[in-house]
């Protein structure tokens, strides 16, 4: 039987995370007919490279005076808002004209942010960190996924799916020129990256295989792109190596807001639906 390598986004996993996503990704596969021939892994790849774990992140300490004591307090009881009727707030009257001007506007977005820092900047934190983890741990991460690729039977094709920080590190180890020489005969038949960071973190320098000064490294293909615009955690590939051969961005609408958007690709048939057409189509 084929594989189909899925590896995580962001973070450790547990036991349950692993059994909701079997649940949420194996009927859709069973319902295509491609998709039905192959075996879903599930690849606790964070779990092999990184050590101590990551875990929730808070900086409030970090923060000014007036985000400490009951600031901290009232928000862990819940009983501050998320911070949703003031943007729309917001919104609305931007959309009306009531608050007109960038000065207007931006002091009335300073004043939301600082309203609501502890939740920003420990989301915005924590995905920071997981990208500076990814970037020092780099040589562990390469490790641990062409160590997944090389359980696979060498007869066996391989598909391998990567959500967000997880499609990052998949483009970056597939990538490298080094790579195959580690793997025994195994050959990636697809590569697909789903709400992926990879494209923007090449700019920043931060993928270690791919980078703009080194043109003549090309990125791994044929890669499968699928990003939602809802989605501000996921990029554009084709654009950014206009010159590579078969990297496809394929757009969808989940019709959700951020960051559902982000963490829901895989309850949306629409991603299969792809995959299944590029399968075809390398069939």
């Amino acid at each position: 039987m084929a594989q189909l390598l899925f590896f995580h986004g962001t973070g450790r996993v547990s036991q349950e995370d692993e059994a909701l996503v079997r649940e949420v990704l194996q009927p859709r596969m069973l319902a295509r007919a491609i998709l039905s021939t192959y075996e879903l892994q599930f690849i606790r790849w964070v779990d092999e490279a990184v050590d101590p774990p990551w875990s929730s992140l808070s900086v409030s300490p970090s923060l000014p005076p007036r985000y400490q004591g009951e600031y901290l307090a009232q928000a862990s009881r819940g009983l501050m808002n998320d911070g949703t009727e003031d943007w729309t707030q917001l919104a609305s009257e931007l959309e009306s004209g009531d608050a007109v001007g960038a000065f207007v506007w931006q002091n009335a977005v300073t004043e939301l942010g600082k309203r609501h820092r502890v939740k920003i900047m420990n989301g915005f934190s924590a995905f920071v960190q997981s990208i500076v983890l990814y970037m020092r741990e780099a040589e562990a991460v390469q490790k641990s996924i062409t160590n997944a690729i090389r359980a696979v039977a060498a007869d066996e094709d391989i598909v391998v799916v990567g959500h967000s920080l997880g499609g990052m590190a998949a483009v970056d180890v597939l990538s490298n020129p080094t790579t195959y020489d580690l793997l025994d005969g195994r050959k990636v038949k697809l590569l697909v990256t789903v709400g992926s960071q990879a494209p923007w973190v090449y700019y920043l320098r931060g993928l270690s295989s791919l980078r703009p000064e080194n043109p003549a490294v090309r990125p791994f293909s044929p890669w499968l792109n699928i990003y939602d615009e809802n989605d501000l955690l996921s990029f554009c590939a084709a654009g950014v190596f206009a010159d590579a051969v078969d990297v496809v961005d394929e757009p969808i609408e989940q019709g959700m807001p951020f960051p559902a958007a982000h963490t829901n690709y895989f309850q949306f048939d629409g991603v299969y639906d792809l995959i299944e057409k590029k399968l075809q189509h390398l069939a």
